[in-house]
């Protein structure tokens, strides 16, 4: 038992059985996981702005203890620290399991286990979540950046003998993540003439599972082919390069960039500094950092990489949209936050925040969309 451990145990013992069920958050390791990047750091607290307490070589064993967010904390030659999640590799049957919200609608996230505690959030029907431990009848997850408790009773498992993707299993795929401005080229082939399958945008992580040459055949969502190996980054450097371009990031630079155009006019069919519509203002800013989108509002609502999030959920950097006239859906823009979203507005109109809360934009609210990582 590491001392972080033994601390804990300690503070639990003297605080009572009340507290007891807090410290439990913490308690129990997760078994033995092998480093699967060429160097790994491994920090004082689970962001890459935390200090740097050591770098773990590839292929040595860590004793992992819990699991934050998109990190574990875990033990290795006597120090303890955080490490990205991403780079440790499970043997088969350890680690988080994932499972999937079966509830029809969301399930709770609580901040202890029993319906008494407060609700963190909301988790949508059919998300994959990773079971950390188990407790009562109710389970100790990761999803997202959050950790809580749930009923165990609403969670899917995967079936005896699959291995989750968290741990990631003896067969796991190297991760790399895509150091690229504008975007990287997925090709059905490795040659850059091949044809071009989609754009991954800038920071996302893919699944390596193959090379050719200069060239990574890699998985990305529901897309698999070839992209330049120069582009892409793994180990220690993909870890802080994912972290600095993580959504909530990205989401302001992307709101900071679409701010300089308030003012610009409205312009039917407009996708450009000279005029915008709704979903040409959208496609061009988005365009900027990787993203590829049609010009019209309907279809951006179905873009296969994104996923669909309840008004609740909204974040920065979130497309809300709203029906417009005849159309079931006409207008976009995107969510900045506090109740607020930017938009090329109407003609006659410019490119400016508008409320959600408006009796326009309330009654005409249709859905959201989450397209960032």
């Amino acid at each position: 038992m590491s001392k972080l451990h033994k601390t804990i145990t300690l503070l639990c013992a003297l605080a009572g059985v009340s507290a007891a069920l807090t410290c439990a958050a913490y308690a129990g390791e997760l078994g033995t996981a092998t480093v699967n990047a060429s160097s790994l750091n491994m920090r004082s607290g689970p962001s890459v702005t935390s200090s740097k307490i050591s770098s773990i070589s590839y292929g040595k064993e860590v004793d992992v203890n819990y699991g934050e967010g998109d990190w574990y904390n875990v033990d290795y030659n006597g120090k303890n620290g955080f490490v990205f999640a991403d780079y440790l590799t499970f043997p088969e049957g350890g680690g988080a399991q994932t499972a999937t919200v079966s509830a029809s609608g969301s399930l709770n996230l609580r901040d202890g286990p029993g319906t008494a505690y407060s609700v963190i959030t909301k988790i949508p029907g059919g998300t994959q979540v990773n079971i950390l431990r188990t407790d009562g009848g109710w389970a100790y997850i990761s999803y997202g950046s959050l950790n809580g408790y749930c009923s165990e009773e609403y969670l899917s498992t995967a079936s005896q003998g699959e291995s989750s993707s968290s741990g990631g299993g003896s067969a796991a795929s190297p991760v790399g993540v895509v150091r690229a401005s504008g975007g990287l080229n997925l090709r059905s082939d490795a040659v850059s003439s091949a044809s071009r399958i989609t754009v991954i945008p800038n920071g996302a992580k893919v699944s390596i599972v193959g090379s050719s040459g200069e060239w990574y055949q890699v998985e990305y969502g529901q897309y698999k082919g070839f992209v330049s190996a120069q582009y892409i980054l793994t180990g220690a450097e993909a870890e802080e390069y994912a972290a600095a371009n993580s959504s909530s990031a990205k989401a302001q630079e992307i709101i900071d960039y679409a701010k300089q155009y308030l003012g610009t006019r409205y312009k039917y069919g407009g996708a450009s500094p000279s005029g915008f519509d709704c979903s040409g203002f959208t496609m061009y800013v988005f365009g900027k950092f990787g993203y590829s989108m049609p010009h019209s509002a309907t279809a951006q609502s179905k873009l296969s990489y994104a996923v669909s999030i309840s008004k609740s959920e909204l974040k920065p950097g979130d497309l809300v949209f709203f029906s417009q006239g005849s159309s079931a859906i006409g207008h976009v823009g995107i969510y900045v936050g506090g109740g607020q979203f930017i938009h090329s507005s109407s003609p006659g109109d410019v490119v400016k925040y508008d409320s959600m809360s408006s009796s326009y934009y309330s009654s005409h609210y249709v859905c959201s969309r989450r397209i960032l990582n």
